[in-house]
This record gives C-alpha cells, structure tokens and sequence, in this order.
C-alpha cells in the first residue's frame, strides 16, 4: 500500500491547492454545497472539453439528485439509500447528502471524488465502454476527470488533498481482491486504478490510459 500512496502522490505537480474547505468537522453546509457546486461544474466541464478523444457519440450529461438521511431516490422502479450511484435506466446521480457532508468534514476531496466516480460510470454508459470492472474503471476516469481538470486550470490540489483521496479510496475499498463486475477491489486495486488515470493525463494520454 505504501509504495501505491508513493506513485499516487509523485503525480501531483499541476496546482497547489484544492478549492476546498478546511478538512475539519466545522465544515458548514455552504463549505459542502460549494465543494458539490465547484465538483459538478469541473467534472462534467471536463468530460464536455474532451470528449471527441473518447467518442463520436453524443455527450448527454446526467441529472443530479440528492436526498437526505433516512430518504431515497427511485432508480429503475427500485427505492435506492447508498450513499452515491449512478441509475442508467433514468441517466441520473443520485447522493445522500449527509454521507458526503460528513466525509466532507474528514476530508474535503472525498465529494469531489465521490462524484467523479459516479460520473465515470455515466461516461461509462454515453460512450458504450464495456469493462470487465466497471468499478475500477470509473476509478480511472474520475481520476482522468480530475487531474485533468488541473490539466486544464479548472482545478487545484496539493498533497494533502491527493493523501486525502487515496484515504478515501481505502476507506470504500472491498476487504477482497476485485472478483466480479459488481466489486470495486480493494484499496491497492482502487489506488492502482485511480493512479493509473492520473498518470495517463500527465503522459499525455488522457482517457486512453482507461481504455
């Protein structure tokens, strides 16, 4: 694990910090919402600008929906409660606000993460990508969408924040290895997945490196 947090870490050479709240439990609503408002404007803006290097398909970007604790989204004629997803059926984002706020107040990144995730399997579905581990592969592009936002200017970050998102990583990461298209892997199969992205976009390659 140590020697993935190593590569992870070297790829940080584009900006100096995350437009973020302080990673503290103080972190207001607005410090959340604004972090939300800030990632779903990068990440889709991101896939907009460069999308014709991934397909000549459509780019048709997903709605965003949000419910609080105790609450659902409808997804496929199924009441859905985890803390974020992707429904294909109604091409939409569902989150539990709640959940992001509180990872919020540990680490700022997790909502910019959590979300590109979630848009990576929308990427996922506009473009026809078939994988054989769709959860590791929407690793790699939330980390395409990210870094390469920085790439673009659209972003800053600095250390801290890219330890922050390999915390995260680990924190959503299965117990066991990646062994069905369901799983996500685990932390050193989501670091190596997400790493994987960023290297792409500081090679140069962007999306490619996904493929």
């Amino acid at each position: 694990m140590r020697s993935l947090l190593s590569i992870l870490a070297m790829t940080v050479v584009l900006a100096t910090s995350l437009t973020a709240a302080p990673a503290t439990a103080s972190a207001t609503a607005a410090d959340v919402n604004g972090d939300i408002r800030v990632a779903m404007s990068v990440v889709p803006g991101y896939w907009t600008q460069h999308w014709r290097e991934l397909s000549t398909r459509a780019v048709r970007h997903p709605q965003v929906y949000y419910f609080r604790q105790g609450g659902s989204l409808v997804c496929d004629r199924q009441r859905v409660t985890i803390s974020a997803f992707y429904c294909p059926g109604q091409h939409y984002i569902g989150y539990n606000w709640d959940v992001l706020a509180r990872g919020h107040a540990q680490a700022p990144p997790s909502v910019y993460l959590i979300l590109a995730h979630e848009w990576g399997h929308a990427v996922q579905a506009m473009a026809g990508l078939r994988s054989g581990a769709p959860e590791l592969q929407a690793d790699c592009l939330a980390a395409v969408a990210l870094y390469g936002a920085a790439r673009d200017g659209r972003l800053r970050f600095n250390q801290a924040n890219v330890n922050q998102m390999a915390q995260v990583l680990t924190q959503y990461a299965d117990r066991t290895p990646w062994t069905s298209a369901r799983s996500h892997g685990s932390a050193a199969q989501r670091i190596s997945a997400f790493t994987r992205g960023a290297n792409s976009v500081q090679r140069g390659y962007g999306v490619r490196g996904c493929l």
